[in-house]
């Protein structure tokens, strides 16, 4: 029999001494409460669950063990839900914690380059951190805005859980007055459903906001392009959910960008890209910058 007592002295052998649990990833994820930790999630199972815990819109796990003696749980994945089998797991008078660990993730060597880099020039704090996919890193921001205190902190390639899963460590070291945000084409591109891209999203800006609580979002829409435009129903999507969230939370705005991309007919305009008709060209990169200024001057008042 495990009491609660006994769940909090291994949580903190698992955890370490300082931990606190993190935010929830969002309150849809699974049929049990979450909290997070750094890299893990942390299913709590009431005393009366009954049947598998199912976590949805995730990629595979490393696997899924009990909290309170370490024993690995069975754990099947498939179309982005993990089913977890607690038929194991020995009667209890307390809630059980199951911890759901994540495979190693393949932009580690770009955080930790991140993380070198803060240590060679601490943060100072009160700055503006643009964090995202290839659209970011190929922004040159300090040519775009000179005169502000920004910060690029894009990896090429990356999804909206890969900047969930590493937003504590590459967003909380500069506690930013602004994080500009974009992601998702690589998502949709790689079939995953509006849906997830949003559940993605929204568990990202928990995370920014538990260790930014002071920091305002910008989000720019997933932008059309020539290379993916017959994706972009899907992305289009994507962008309206996002708009209609901000809507309903305070220091978030939702940057629509897509005009500086799409001509009179509707189509991508082919000047506003480079040769690969992905990533963008100088002239969509200004027109960015001139829809972005605004909104980050005026966060400032």
């Amino acid at each position: 029999m495990r009491g609660v007592s006994v769940l909090i002295w291994t949580a903190t052998l698992f955890l370490g001494s300082n931990a606190a649990p993190g935010p929830s990833p969002g309150d849809d994820r699974a049929n049990v409460p979450i909290t997070t930790r750094e890299d893990a999630w942390l299913l709590h199972l009431p005393p009366d669950h009954q049947g598998p815990v199912i976590v949805r819109y995730v990629d595979a796990p490393a696997g899924a063990t009990l909290l309170g003696n370490g024993a690995a749980l069975p754990a099947h994945y498939e179309n982005d839900t993990v089913t977890i089998d607690t038929d194991g797991i020995p009667p209890s008078d307390g809630q059980e914690v199951i911890v759901l660990q994540w495979k190693p993730s393949q932009w580690e060597k770009h955080i930790a380059r991140f993380e070198e880099d803060d240590r060679a020039r601490p943060p100072t704090g009160g700055g503006i951190v643009f964090y995202g996919s290839s659209s970011i890193v190929l922004w040159d921001l300090s040519a775009a805005f000179p005169d502000l205190p920004v910060i690029n902190r894009g990896f090429g390639g990356c999804e909206y859980w890969d900047l969930y899963r590493h937003a504590h460590r590459v967003i909380a070291p500069h506690r930013p007055a602004k994080v500009v945000l974009y992601a998702g084409d690589n998502d949709i591109a790689r079939g995953k459903s509006p849906d997830r891209v949003m559940a993605d999203f929204v568990a990202l800006v928990r995370r920014i906001r538990d260790d930014a609580p002071d920091a305002e979002i910008i989000v720019i829409g997933i932008k059309p392009s020539i290379a993916r435009w017959d994706r972009y129903p899907a992305m289009r999507e994507v962008n309206k959910r996002m708009a209609a969230f901000v809507v309903q939370e305070e220091g978030i705005r939702f940057a629509d960008l897509s005009d500086c991309i799409l001509g009179d007919d509707g189509n991508p305009r082919p000047e506003a890209f480079v040769k690969d008709g992905l990533h963008l060209s100088d002239a969509a990169y200004q027109c960015w910058t001139e829809r972005i200024r605004p909104l980050l001057l005026e966060a400032e008042k």
